[in-house]
């Protein structure tokens, strides 16, 4: 069995694309692939999430997330769909 343990998981990594049977690009991109987030790891705080907010009326919030070794997310441009409760 080959040693892959440490091949596998989070890391950067520079890509180049070949279309059909021609040669690989010159360019080359960066890209980073990263451990999921964990949503019980992240947070989120700012105006937003404040108790004095209003109801229908814009805020803004941050969302910090997390992977399950509770490591800061480096990358982003994710989509999140939040709702907001206040406690009672």
């Amino acid at each position: 069995t080959p040693a892959v343990a440490n091949t596998i998981g989070p890391k950067g990594v520079t890509v180049r694309v070949q279309i059909g049977v021609r040669d690989l690009t010159t360019t080359t991109a960066r890209y980073n692939f990263f451990l999921n987030s964990i949503a019980e790891k992240s947070l989120c705080f700012g105006p937003g999430v404040l108790q004095e907010q209003q109801a229908d009326r814009m805020t803004r919030c941050f969302i910090q997330l997390r992977n399950q070794n509770g490591e800061n997310r480096k990358s982003g441009r994710d989509d999140f769909a939040i709702s907001l409760q206040q406690k009672v």
